[in-house]
């Protein structure tokens, strides 16, 4: 971690950290000033003029002798048995075999074939001493897309990285089983037709990578991996990937995202993807499923920008939508939906051309918080919340505002919400704001060793009120795969955090609420603490708190799901220290 940065107009910043206002139907614009001139770079894929079986011809026999091959084809195929032919002929050590058989077949089926590479000893990350307190994952360079997931189980972590090499296309697995301070790469998937999109998610015992690319028939495709060691795993039905959905002939996959309800029964993986006819397609399975149930979505405005969260502590008797969604519309709005049921519901359309390429978006009970470019006067990020499941909605600016922030990407936990952005000044840098689920944020730290790259990075919740993040490096190397580990407890020269210099029981948050709200409280030494809630006549409603606890600054739920609509009360006592304060239910 950093040095705080130091801000020049701190009395806006600490206003625009701390307010949020209403949205109405005419944003406003907050400042007259040119917007900057960005360096968002549009990634031209070079056509390949090598057929995808070269990856393997260029192999050093040490790399040929860790690797074990698989080859993707489409199933329609009548070189079936050949493919498999060389497929056991490779694993089997025989490589001048598996070559020659590969130059044998005729040109343009060789051009639709995918090859996985299992790394037998997977390759860890290379040197990088030079990088400062980021960690390098992997080897890779001229990197697209990243994706983060994380198996709350073991704490081991996952990154996806989606990357160009030698005119042809690639994505990679990359495990890291000691909270990101070391990664490996164990498995590799090439490709030659173009890739759109790759991203992970963890469900069960198995990290989930969802793809496509530009081959056709255009269709979504799944690949899992063991989440004890990163291993490529097959599905149930012993197939080593599966299609999750087929488009028609004129249609295509634009993103691929995916998404899974681990923190709640881990049984359920969810595949969107966005498609060239502007629409969202949205399916769901177990992890024993290999057929995929469809969601009902009547969203043809789909531009870009799709995201997807869980709602963290959902129950179906309080809340209507146990996951959410974002995207950038075609008209450069930002709109969210809920999930429930079976079907995709708006709960949200706002700021119709003035969103910019990215969106992204958390849920926790009933707080959705999404974080986007607008692109009125400056580029800058503002959210969006909702404290009631998104049927009201107020705004605020996130972190830096006069000059130009961009790309950001946000996620929630227990331990409140963090966001990540791209600072596009020079040196350009990532920072990082999070604050609980609700109140004002905190000052924008800088995260990044590196200029970080304009591409959309990741973050993760990884519990304990740590944050992980991914991001590409804007040169040496140029998009490079950088992980840091940003920590809501301690400052950015990883000091412990503060010890409060007395008690203190602040004010409930949201106040009136409906139905849970935050209640936070200090205590300056170690003290048995009792938190109690009573009705207006004074009857114990419940008991939050009665332990021994450390120093330090503390935060509590309070769910009121089975309450009636009143005034109602909390008490604190620690040691001799008592105070009592009043919030209201409003249902």
């Amino acid at each position: 971690m950093k040095k705080l940065i130091l801000l020049l107009i701190v009395g806006f910043i600490s206003v625009s950290l701390a307010q949020e206002f209403p949205v109405t139907s005419d944003p406003g614009v907050f400042y007259q000033t040119n917007p900057s001139i960005f360096d968002r770079e549009e990634i031209n894929f070079r056509p390949s003029n090598l057929q995808i079986w070269t990856t393997l011809d260029q192999m050093e026999l040490s790399e040929r002798n860790n690797s074990i091959i698989d080859i993707e084809f489409e199933s329609s195929s009548t070189l079936t048995e050949t493919f498999k032919n060389i497929t056991t002929l490779w694993n089997s050590g025989k490589y001048e075999e598996a070559l020659n058989l590969c130059k044998s077949i005729d040109e343009a089926e060789l051009n639709k074939i995918s090859i996985g590479i299992n790394w037998k000893v997977p390759i860890p990350a290379i040197n990088q001493a030079n990088w400062g307190t980021d960690i390098r994952i992997g080897t890779r360079d001229s990197i697209e897309t990243v994706s983060l997931a994380y198996e709350k189980s073991t704490g081991n972590l996952f990154a996806v990285l989606l990357y160009q090499e030698n005119d042809r296309y690639y994505w990679s697995m990359n495990l890291s089983t000691d909270g990101g301070s070391t990664w490996t790469e164990t498995y590799t998937w090439a490709s030659g037709p173009k890739i759109i999109s790759a991203s992970a998610t963890v469900v069960g015992s198995y990290c989930y990578v969802g793809y496509a690319n530009d081959a056709a028939p255009p269709d979504g495709r799944l690949r899992r991996f063991n989440t004890s060691n990163g291993n490529i795993a097959n599905f149930p039905d012993s197939s080593p990937f599966i299609t999750v959905f087929t488009l028609g002939s004129t249609d295509s996959v634009k993103q691929v995202v995916l998404n899974s309800n681990q923190n709640y029964l881990n049984n359920r993986l969810y595949y969107a993807a966005v498609t060239k006819s502007d629409s969202i397609k949205m399916y769901w399975n177990t992890p024993t499923g290999v057929v995929y149930n469809k969601y009902i979505s009547t969203f043809i405005d789909v531009s870009e920008g799709l995201d997807l969260s869980w709602n963290n502590g959902y129950s179906s008797s309080n809340y209507n939508y146990y996951q959410f969604g974002s995207y950038v519309t075609k008209t450069n709005g930002v709109k969210f939906f809920g999930v429930g049921s079976d079907t995709l519901k708006q709960v949200g359309s706002f700021y119709s051309g003035l969103v910019g390429y990215h969106s992204s978006i958390s849920a926790q009970n009933d707080t959705i918080t999404a974080v986007f470019e607008y692109t009125s006067s400056i580029y800058q990020n503002r959210y969006l919340v909702s404290y009631n499941g998104g049927t009201t909605w107020s705004y605020g600016l996130v972190g830096d505002t006069l000059l130009t922030s961009e790309a950001p990407d946000i996620a929630a936990g227990d331990g409140g919400v963090g966001i990540i952005y791209r600072y596009y000044t020079s040196p350009r840098e990532g920072r990082f704001v999070w604050r609980p689920m609700a109140g004002t944020w905190s000052t924008p730290v800088t995260y990044t060793d590196n200029p970080p790259y304009y591409n959309k990075p990741a973050i993760e919740y990884l519990g304990n009120k740590k944050f992980g993040v991914v991001y590409l490096s804007w040169h040496s190397p140029e998009r490079g795969a950088f992980f840091d580990l940003n920590n809501m407890l301690v400052d950015v020269d990883d000091k412990a955090a503060e010890i409060p210099s007395n008690f203190d029981l602040s004010q409930n948050y949201p106040n009136p609420f409906n139905p849970s709200t935050l209640i936070r409280y200090q205590i300056p030494f170690q003290s048995v603490v009792s938190i109690k809630v009573y009705d207006a006549l004074g009857t114990l409603i419940q008991q939050l708190v009665n332990e021994e606890q450390f120093a330090g600054s503390y935060e509590l739920e309070f769910n009121a799901e089975k309450l009636a609509s009143g005034v109602y009360f909390y008490r604190i006592q620690a040691g001799s220290f008592v105070q009592t304060k009043k919030m209201m239910l409003v249902r």
